[in-house]
């Protein structure tokens, strides 16, 4: 039996209609969605308590009207480990094991080993079919072997091997199959994905890319070992179409994407190659009204055979489902049953899960909150999360998405962002906006997105105190702040300090007088490209040419020329060399003067210094204000001018500057709120030991490492010489990196023919100038 808890997802995806405008054009606003009236699609959650040491979910199915699951589990206390398979009433939410089911015992030979449900698929007559692992190891003794039972492990030797059974719905067996003959020569056959069609035919791919068919009574109807099947050397996915054909997901080089291709059981061979969306990677059993379903950005579609196209069918982070963490999507009469299932993705998240059935009721029969919309151009693991748990926390506000990258195609992948930034300008902006990849900038310039420093001073629990002031500077523009973002990294070059200099900050000019007096052959930076370079620089230096305020620029002025002459100094192309030496072993010999430093974690700063040694300064990248050590941010958000409801919005991105965020997040740089920093950076400077066997001593135990070629450093307990150092670079931040996709396209077409000799960089200069402020001129 299972214990309910039911959930209802309040105000969730829209219907038909109403999701096809919600994954894109006119998206409602706070305000608009106050009063909702129309179908919406609501979620009813039931959380399976199966056995609370269930780890992981291997495989999943729904057939016959009924959800079935195989799992892992581990008990900490007894350190057992063992396998379930259980079955799921969707109507009822009634969950229990297979009371007919037994694992197959290991072979008499076996000092011990495991069992494990590995996949299961639909069966004839309410069957199910199951793959079942086998692990275990025994002892290889010599004859006359007289040792001791420790000494036996020294000939233990391990074998794996795979059953593949069919079972009726209590599952007990109905018939065995012996698959030891695919094992072949294979070192480890693994089977790594398998399904049933509408013949009670079962499907199997191995982890090398063979391919076996078995009919019902257990007969082998099709095989085909490894590499048989051309460029297909792995097997992901087999789905059951709509048509209860069974298709293998695999790779179609002439078309350079992926494909279904649909077995024909009759002519014992496959039938015509079905195109996969691009964005098709999550995809699901079909039914009676699409072939099959997948996932494009946080939307389901169905795919319609006849037209060759997807349909939306509602958003699934509407329903506050993660896609990642859907293990079954399956039509159901007028309902879909949803498997949820995983560990979330911060660090300290716990497995969970739940049954979810997705229905359409009227929006008014639902309690009502306030709607919040959120657009991104790609929407993140992190993100999803705090989406969906904003949605299940809040007793007022719901956030509803929109991922732009549904609209990317293969000809542009690009086409989504370009579409949302368009919808931005043209005025109908979303509540919140998810930063990456968009012109800041521009939207500021325009008063498009609302400045964060009132919010922030008027919040009573988190402050401008509690966060990193010079991340917050550098993330300002004309002194306001737009963007919150829960982690930075920091972007520096560094050098010997006896020959770049003590003092941090340079300008290009001085790059360029030092370089001069260098001698020849020494290489400035590492294995690079002239247009490399160039991205490095303007990605840190755009904003010194460009204001968006005053819809100006400054690319015909000496600093801009200066730059251009610095990147022409490399290489037009970077041609790789496998016997030319590493680069921590150029910079050691003196042959190599700046390294780029990319600073994300404390352990990073003991690789720079293992190649510099003591004699190190980041000195930063060259810039005309001499002041070249910047921030990079992953997670930024922003509120809209437009939003109706701000304080609304507020709590939501709030929540990445708190002291807590770190804990539940797995963060890609340093925390931005400085108790969150101060833990890590605690734990970062405890060592840990362990006993030396030989001596007894406790040794400093290394914290893993990192290195290339003849060059490896191990990491160890972060020292205070090394926080201090790294507070003084946090400290000393200029700024932050910036880009914008058409004034770079610009750039990199003029600079083709600097870097090719064909022009002066002056003569670039001018035309780059033109160009760009005819653009910046259009957009403001």
């Amino acid at each position: 039996m299972t214990h309910l808890k039911r959930i209802i997802a309040l105000a969730l995806c829209l219907a038909l209609v109403l999701a096809l405008s919600a994954c894109g054009g006119d998206t409602p606003s706070a305000q608009e969605s106050e009063n909702p009236s129309g179908l919406v699609w609501t979620a009813d959650y039931a959380e399976l308590s199966l056995d609370s040491n269930i780890q992981y979910v291997n495989s999943s199915v729904f057939a016959g009207g009924k959800l079935y699951i195989s799992a892992q589990t581990y008990n900490e206390e007894t350190s057992e480990s063992g396998t379930i398979l259980a079955g799921i009433d969707p109507s009822t939410g009634e969950a229990s094991t297979l009371p007919g089911y037994t694992a197959p015992s290991l072979p008499e030979e076996a000092e011990g080993g495991s069992v494990s449900v590995n996949r299961i698929a639909a069966g004839p007559d309410g069957g199910l079919w199951v793959l079942e692992d086998i692990f275990y190891h025994f002892f290889n003794l010599p004859e006359g072997f007289s040792g001791t039972d420790e000494e036996k492990y020294n000939y233990s030797e391990y074998r794996n091997s795979a059953a593949l059974r069919l079972l009726d719905s209590t599952g007990a067996e109905v018939l065995s199959v012996d698959l030891s003959s695919l094992a072949g020569e294979q070192d480890n056959f693994y089977v790594s994905a398998m399904t049933g069609d509408s013949e009670g035919n079962v499907y199997i791919g191995d982890q090398n890319g063979g391919f076996y068919v078995y009919a019902p009574d257990g007969t082998q109807i099709f095989s085909a070992a490894p590499g048989s099947l051309g460029e297909l050397s792995y097997i992901d996915k087999i789905l059951t179409l709509g048509d209860g054909r069974a298709a293998l997901v695999t790779y179609d080089s002439t078309l350079s994407s992926n494909v279904l291709r649909p077995f024909d059981t009759s002519l014992k061979n496959f039938g015509e190659s079905i195109p996969i969306p691009t964005s098709g990677y999550y995809m699901h059993n079909g039914d009676e009204n699409y072939l099959f379903y997948y996932t494009e950005g946080v939307s389901m579609y169905g795919y319609d055979a006849e037209t060759g196209e997807g349909t939306a069918i509602l958003n699934l982070l509407n329903c506050d489902i993660d896609q990642e963490s859907l293990s079954v999507f399956a039509p159901n009469g007028d309902s879909y049953v949803c498997l949820v299932s995983g560990y979330g993705s911060g660090p300290n998240s716990e497995f969970t899960l739940e049954l979810a059935t997705l229905r359409e009721v009227e929006a008014s029969s639902l309690p009502q909150k306030t709607t919040l919309t959120l657009a991104a151009q790609y929407l993140g693991s992190d993100l999803r999360a705090d989406v969906l748990n904003f949605n299940r926390s809040s007793d007022k506000y719901r956030i509803e998405v929109t991922d732009y990258s549904e609209f990317n195609t293969e000809d542009d992948y690009t086409a989504g962002l370009t579409r949302l930034n368009t919808e931005i300008i043209s005025g109908n902006t979303p509540d919140i906006l998810a930063v990456s990849g968009l012109p800041i900038e521009q939207y500021a310039a325009r008063g498009l997105i609302e400045d964060l420093y009132p919010y922030l001073d008027a919040d009573g629990e988190i402050s401008r105190d509690s966060l990193f002031s010079s991340v917050l500077s550098a993330l300002e523009i004309d002194g306001k702040l737009y963007t919150a973002a829960p982690a930075f990294k920091i972007r520096t070059m560094a050098g010997k300090a006896s020959v770049v200099g003590s003092e941090p900050g340079w300008t290009v000019k001085e790059v360029m007088d030092l370089y001069s007096t260098m001698p020849s052959g020494t290489k400035l930076m590492g294995n690079t490209s002239a247009s490399s370079v160039l991205y490095t620089m303007m990605q840190f230096n755009l904003d010194n040419f460009v204001d968006w305020g005053t819809a100006t620029c400054s690319f015909n002025s000496q600093d801009f020329i200066d730059l251009l002459s610095f990147c022409a100094q490399f290489p037009a192309e970077y041609t790789y060399d496998e016997n030319a030496p590493s680069e921590p072993s150029m910079i050691q010999s003196g042959q190599q003067v700046l390294y780029e430093d990319y600073i994300s974690q404390f352990t990073d700063m003991q690789f720079t210094k293992a190649m510099f040694g003591d004699d190190i300064c980041y000195k930063g990248y060259p810039s005309p204000s001499g002041t070249g050590t910047y921030v990079s941010v992953d997670g930024g958000l922003a509120i809209s001018s437009t939003c109706a409801d701000k304080e609304g919005a507020w709590s939501f991105v709030r929540e990445v500057f708190g002291e807590d965020y770190a804990d539940s997040h797995w963060l890609f740089g340093f925390p931005i709120n400085r108790a969150a920093y101060d833990k890590a950076l605690k734990e970062a400077m405890t060592p840990q030991y362990y006993t030396d066997p030989e001596t007894g001593e406790q040794v400093e135990m290394s914290m893993g490492g990192m290195g290339y070629d003849d060059f490896f450093v191990d990491f160890y307990a972060t020292t205070q010489e090394e926080a201090d150092q790294l507070a003084a670079l946090i400290e000393n931040i200029a700024g932050t990196s910036s880009y914008n996709e058409n004034i770079m396209n610009i750039i990199n077409e003029e600079t083709a023919a600097l870097f090719a000799g064909q022009r002066t960089a002056e003569q670039v200069a001018d035309v780059i100038q033109n160009r760009v402020s005819t653009y910046v001129a259009e957009q403001s």
